[in-house]
C-alpha cells in the first residue's frame, strides 16, 4: 500500500530551512529506484543471508528467488547473489537472482572447435559444453556452431570428473561495447518480443525482450519497472531484465507558486522563511482551479529519480 503523509510546505521549510538557503531552488532528496546489493554468500540463516563474514545480511524472507535461468534456485553458502531491494532504507529483497561461482573463467580467443565433440580450445585448454551450458553474446549465439575460431570468448567452468566444463560461454565484440542503460518508467504494453516503457526523461521506448531476458515482480500494464537493458547495433534497447520498481511515496505539499513552465513549477513559502522547490509537471498532472503566480496551491507529489513529480495541483 502506497504510503500517504500529510505535510505543509511551510512545516517542511522550518524543519529545514537555514538562513544561507534563503532565495534558492533546492532539489528535493530522493530515494533511487532500483537499490541493490550483490556479492558472494558467505553463510545462511533461515530467511537471512549473509555476505562480507555476516557484515551484511540480507533478508530474503519476502523475495522472489530464481537463478540466471529464471528457474527456482536455494541460496547456498558460496552461491553469488544479486539482490534487488524493496527501499533504500532497509536490505529487505523484493526480488534474488543466484549464480554459482565458477572454479575457473578463461578469457582470449578460440583456437580451435570440434561441434561433435562438443569441445572448444581456449588459451591451450579443451573446455567441454553440455546441455547446461549457457552461451550469449553481441550476436545472436545459441550453441557451439555458432562460435568461430578466433571469435574471443570469456568461458566460466567447473571441473566435472576429468573434463572442464563450461557453465557459460560469452563471445565478444571486437569493438568496445557501451555499458548496459538504466530506465525507470511505466510499461505501456507488453509484447511476445517488445515491451513498451514510458519513461519520464525519454518518453515510450521500445525495449526487446528474449529467453534471456529475466522478468522479476510479475509486471503488468501500468506498473512502474526497474529496466536494464544493451543497447544492439542497430540502437535497439534489449533487455537484461525487467523488475517491479518498489512502490513511490505520494506526498501533500501547500505552497505559493513562484513560477511556472512547461516542465516544472517552483512552490515556495509566502516571503523568505526558506527555500523554494521544483515540483516537475507533465501532461500526466492535474491542474484544479487555473492557479497562477501568487496563488497558494495543494500539490499532490510523488518521488521519482527526477525529484518531485506532480500528480495534481490544486489552487486553494
Amino acid at each position: 500500500m502506497i504510503r500517504k503523509a500529510v505535510v505543509t510546505l511551510f512545516l517542511l521549510v522550518a524543519a529545514t530551512a537555514s538562513a544561507q538557503n534563503r532565495g534558492r531552488v533546492v532539489p528535493i532528496p530522493f530515494p533511487i529506484p532500483g537499490a541493490t546489493v550483490s556479492g558472494i554468500v558467505t553463510a545462511v540463516n533461515g530467511t537471512n543471508v549473509m555476505l562480507a563474514n555476516g557484515l551484511i545480511t540480507v533478508d530474503v524472507s519476502q523475495a522472489m528467488i530464481a537463478d540466471d535461468r529464471g528457474s527456482s534456485a536455494t541460496i547456498t553458502p558460496g552461491s553469488q547473489i544479486f539482490a534487488i531491494l524493496r527501499s533504500t532504507t532497509s536490505l529487505q529483497a523484493s526480488s534474488v537472482i543466484v549464480t554459482t561461482v565458477p572454479q575457473v573463467t578463461l578469457s582470449g580467443p578460440v583456437q580451435s572447435i570440434n561441434t561433435s565433440a562438443g569441445t572448444l580450445q581456449v588459451l591451450g585448454v579443451t573446455i567441454h559444453v553440455d546441455a547446461n551450458t549457457s552461451f550469449g553474446g553481441h550476436h545472436n549465439i545459441q550453441g557451439l556452431s555458432d562460435i568461430a575460431t578466433n571469435d574471443v570468448v570469456q568461458v566460466q567452468a567447473n571441473a566435472v570428473g576429468s573434463m572442464l566444463v563450461a557453465s557459460s560461454i560469452l563471445v565478444f565484440s571486437t569493438t568496445p561495447q557501451p555499458l548496459p542503460a538504466f530506465l525507470h518508467g511505466t510499461v505501456k504494453s507488453i509484447g511476445t518480443d517488445s515491451w513498451v516503457i514510458t519513461d519520464l526523461h525519454r518518453g515510450d521506448t521500445t525495449v526487446l525482450v528474449n529467453a534471456q531476458t529475466k522478468i522479476l515482480g510479475s509486471p503488468k500494464v501500468g506498473d512502474t519497472v526497474d529496466v536494464l537493458a544493451n543497447i544492439d547495433s542497430a540502437n535497439n534497447y534489449v533487455a537484461i531484465s525487467i523488475a517491479v520498481s518498489p512502490q513511490p511515496i505520494q506526498t501533500h505539499l501547500t505552497g505559493v507558486v513562484k513560477s511556472i513552465s512547461a516542465t516544472q513549477w517552483v512552490i515556495g513559502p509566502a516571503a523568505g522563511l526558506g527555500p523554494d522547490f521544483l515540483v516537475h509537471v507533465s501532461s500526466q498532472t492535474k491542474i484544479v482551479g487555473d492557479p497562477k503566480v501568487g496563488d497558494r496551491v495543494d500539490v499532490v507529489v510523488q518521488q521519482s529519480a527526477a525529484g518531485y513529480i506532480a500528480i495534481s495541483i490544486t489552487k486553494l
